[in-house]
């Protein structure tokens, strides 16, 4: 009994392990740098071995919300103050390594607008390679922050991320390392965009998004590979996107269906267009123009018809045909291995697609399963027999129940279908009739999914 009691005690002192110290430094650095630099510098004073590796965190995570919460705006304040002026001095690097990406987070008030300007000389000194400044403003945005323009001249910088700020003034920018730049509700007008995409001679890659100020943008830059706009850039802005080697183009005209031009022959591989509107042959012109695309998304987007010509095409999605009513045409694409659809039957659709191994339908929910949606199914559906897989969504199995008077009057539209899946929205019954019209439908599956 008594060897038993000593067993129990023993068990009942037994310190927990501690996994987290175990793990190698790099991984306890990549943890520490998502966390705000105030708890990294509490988790400092754990020990020398924590203190070594917090120290040593190549991130500092300034956020005012959290840190004026906990120790009060004047606090905050020195404490910020403290963490810039140690990263001047290097007290952040007595491991060796370097503070390499500051990310503040912070109230544009009244308040701090007196110590903003001199941080930002401070950061400006850094030798950083990535910064994230994001200004909230609480008093609308009139009175939204003016960017320094000793921040446009930080010669190290790889990646910058702007949000909640204006950016004015400054003639030239220095920026000649940087390949990442994002602007996140932004004001700035055409002059400072163009000033901007001069001073960075190596960018690759520029996200847009609610910005405004603009009136006829220009998007030149032979260095850019990935472009995105989204949401829009007000209600008359047209992009004129000239920069020749982008590969990547994302553009959302966002609730106001802003526009863009390309110039000719640009290298664009991956096209995305959100919320579009344009002339009847506005999207065959624009294809013209992309000779080496593989990748094109269409989602809510107004054309008067949509023709897909396209020697190199890969992949196509069309989602949300809501303002489309017009014909859907997709000829002489012998690449095209994948497609994919979202939205209302269509009535006028038509595709030569030979190589196509995989198709995507989702169907949105129909008024009535009259006789002109089951003649436009089979019609639809009839493009894709060459398929290899069709997987196929519909509201419910009565969008599907072909009577005996189509079986008996139509031909089935996927005679040759091997695999097929199926969707249901609502439940399944447990009537006979939606099995027996599928094998009607696609007579040679070997194999059917449903779900």
């Amino acid at each position: 009994m008594a060897r038993k009691r000593r067993k129990l005690q023993n068990e009942k002192f037994t310190l927990p392990l501690d996994r987290i110290s175990e793990l190698p430094d790099h991984v306890i650095h990549r943890i520490l740098s998502f966390v705000p630099t105030i708890e990294v510098v509490r988790m400092s004073l754990v020990s020398k071995h924590w203190k070594r590796l917090c120290y040593s965190v190549p991130v500092l995570h300034i956020c005012e919300f959290d840190n004026e919460r906990k120790m009060g705006l004047r606090k905050f304040v020195m404490f910020f103050g403290d963490c810039l002026d140690r990263l001047l001095r290097g007290k952040f690097d007595v491991t060796g390594v370097a503070v390499s990406r500051l990310k503040l987070d912070m109230y544009g008030s009244t308040t701090l607008a007196v110590n903003i300007d001199s941080w930002f000389d401070s950061v400006a000194q850094a030798n950083l390679k990535e910064l994230d400044i994001f200004i909230r403003s609480k008093t609308g945005p009139d009175k939204i922050f003016n960017l320094p323009h000793c921040i446009l001249s930080m010669k190290s910088l790889t990646l910058l991320q702007l949000c909640g700020m204006r950016l004015e003034g400054a003639e030239s920018v220095n920026l000649p390392s940087l390949k990442s730049l994002s602007l996140d509700n932004a004001q700035l007008d055409d002059q400072f965009l163009h000033n901007l995409l001069t001073g960075c001679c190596s960018l690759e890659k520029l996200f847009l998004k609610k910005c405004f100020g603009f009136a006829k943008p220009k998007v030149l830059n032979s260095s850019l590979k990935s472009l995105e706009i989204l949401n829009g850039c007000g209600p008359c802005a047209i992009f004129q996107v000239g920069a020749k080697n982008i590969q990547s183009f994302i553009f959302d005209g966002g609730p106001s269906y802003s526009n863009f031009n390309l110039s000719s022959h640009i290298a664009i591989k991956d096209l995305s267009i959100s919320n579009m509107r344009s002339k009847d042959r506005g999207l065959e012109d624009l294809l013209l123009k992309l000779p080496l695309l593989e990748s094109l998304v269409l989602y809510e987007c107004y054309f008067g018809y949509i023709k897909i010509c396209s020697q190199h095409l890969k992949n196509f999605v069309f989602r949300g045909n809501k303002c489309h009513c017009g014909p859907v045409t997709i000829i002489d694409t012998p690449n095209l291995v994948s497609f994919t659809f979202e939205g209302y039957l269509l009535s006028e659709f038509s595709m030569i697609a030979p190589n196509v191994l995989k198709a995507n339908i989702k169907l949105c929910n129909h008024k009535a399963f009259d006789v002109h949606w089951y003649f436009n199914l089979i019609d639809f559906l009839s493009y894709f027999d060459y398929s290899k897989t069709l997987d196929l969504q519909v509201y419910s199995e009565e969008a599907l129940i072909f009577s005996n008077k189509y079986r008996k009057n139509c031909h089935s539209p996927l005679p040759t279908l091997k695999h097929l899946k199926l969707k249901l929205d609502t439940p399944l019954s447990e009537s006979c009739e939606l099995r027996d019209a599928l094998f009607w439908l696609s007579p040679s599956l070997e194999t059917l999914s449903m779900e």
